[in-house]
C-alpha cells in the first residue's frame, strides 16, 4: 500500500506523518520494520528512535521494497522529500510498484512524502501516483478565517484554548506569511505548557513576543560585544522581577537564527531578505545593523547557549532564574571560544 502525502502546507504533512509514524508503531507494537529515505537528511521528530535514516538513491529504496519481510513482521519504508527526485527516478520507483503490486499490497508500506506543490516536470508521473496510491493534499489557509480555524486548532491539539482576541492578534500576524504558522507556533507553544497556561490571552501572546521591547534584545547583544556589564544586569533584573526570562530566550534565539541567516547569504539583497522573512523594516534594520558587528561564530555560539538553556530548564537543572541567565552570560558567552 502506498501513501502519498503533499501539498505547500508541510507543517500539516508533518503533522499527519507523525501520527501515522506512531499508529503505525502502536499498532504493530515490535514486530515491524521501518527505513526512512531522505534526500535532505532532515531527521524529524518521530524518527529519532528509527537507527535507519540514510540519504536515498533510487536503488537503495528499491532494493528495501524488494526484501521479503519475515515472520509476521510489517514493512515500512518512508520517502522524506519526493520532490527532490527527477521525474525519472520517481518513474523508476511507480513502474517497480506496479510490476509487483506493491500498490494493492496490504502488508507492506510506503509513505511517501512531497513537501509543497508539484513541479511542472513532475506532474504527469505524479497524477499516476495520486491515481493508486491512498493521497491527502494539504493546502496553506489562503482566507483570514482559515487562517484563524488553523491557529486554533494547533493550539487545541496541546490541549490549549486560545481566547478569540488571542486568536484574531495572530492571525493578524500570519495573514502575509502563512507557511510559518505551524512552524512559529510549536516554538510558541511549549512556553505556556510549561507554564501551565491551558487558555491563552492576547496579553500572554503580546508578552511572549515582546512586541514592545523587541529591542531590548539588540541592547544585550551590544553590551555582550562591549562587555557593558552594567547594562547587562540591568536587563537581568527586569527579565527576573517581570519573570520574563524563557520570553527573552526564546526572543533572542529567534533574532539569532535571522542574524546567522543574513550572515550566511551576503550575496543576497537585503531587501529580498526581508521580503521573504516578512519582517517588519524597523526590526530589520535593527537586524542588519546588528549582523554587521557579530560575527558568524559567535551567533553560533550565542544559538547554541539558548537551545542549551531551554534544554536544561526543561530537565529541571536551572532552578534559580537570575543564577540561569547569569550563567548563560559568564560562563558561556565571555569565554574565549564566544569571541
Amino acid at each position: 500500500m502506498v501513501l502519498f502525502l503533499y501539498g505547500d502546507d508541510i507543517g500539516e504533512i508533518q503533522y499527519k506523518y507523525r501520527a501515522i509514524l506512531n499508529q503505525f508503531q502502536e499498532k504493530n507494537k515490535n514486530q515491524y520494520t521501518i527505513k526512512v529515505f531522505s534526500r535532505l537528511l532532515t531527521i524529524t521528530e518521530g524518527e529519532q528512535d528509527i537507527a535507519d535514516v540514510k540519504k536515498d538513491t533510487t536503488s537503495e529504496l528499491l532494493d528495501f521494497l524488494k526484501g521479503v519481510a519475515i515472520f509476521d513482521f510489517k514493512k515500512l519504508a518512508v520517502v522524506n522529500d519526493f520532490q527532490e527526485f527527477t521525474a525519472v527516478e520517481q518513474k523508476q520507483i511507480y513502474d517497480f510498484l506496479s510490476q509487483t503490486g506493491f500498490f494493492q499490497n496490504k502488508r507492506e508500506f510506503l509513505l511517501i512524502r512531497y513537501n509543497g506543490l508539484i513541479k511542472e516536470g513532475h506532474k504527469k508521473i505524479i497524477s499516476e501516483f495520486l491515481r493508486h496510491s491512498t493521497s491527502q493534499k494539504f493546502e496553506l489557509p489562503k482566507s483570514y478565517t482559515s487562517i484563524m480555524n488553523k491557529i486554533d486548532t494547533v493550539f487545541s491539539r496541546f490541549g490549549l484554548k486560545i481566547e478569540t482576541l488571542a486568536l484574531s492578534f495572530l492571525a493578524a500576524q500570519y495573514k502575509n506569511r502563512p507557511e510559518f504558522i505551524y512552524k512559529e507556533l510549536e516554538r510558541i507553544i511549549p512556553y505556556f505548557i510549561n507554564k501551565k497556561i491551558r487558555f491563552i490571552s492576547r496579553s500572554e501572546l503580546e508578552k511572549l513576543l515582546f512586541i514592545d521591547r523587541s529591542g531590548d534584545i539588540f541592547t544585550f547583544l551590544n553590551a555582550l560585544l562591549t562587555h557593558d556589564y552594567k547594562t547587562l544586569f540591568s536587563i537581568l533584573d527586569h527579565l527576573v522581577v517581570e519573570d520574563e526570562v524563557e520570553i527573552f530566550i526564546y526572543q533572542l534565539r529567534l533574532a539569532t537564527e535571522r542574524l546567522i541567516l543574513i550572515k550566511s547569504m551576503p550575496q543576497i539583497k537585503s531587501t529580498i531578505i526581508c521580503q521573504k522573512l516578512k519582517l517588519k523594516p524597523y526590526y530589520f534594520q535593527k537586524l542588519l545593523s546588528a549582523s554587521r558587528r557579530l560575527l558568524i561564530k559567535q551567533l553560533k555560539k550565542i544559538y547554541q547557549r539558548c537551545l542549551k538553556f531551554d534544554l536544561a530548564k526543561e530537565q529541571g537543572i536551572f532552578r534559580n532564574k537570575k543564577l540561569a541567565f547569569s550563567l548563560f552570560i559568564f560562563e558561556e558567552l565571555f569565554s574565549k571560544e564566544a569571541h
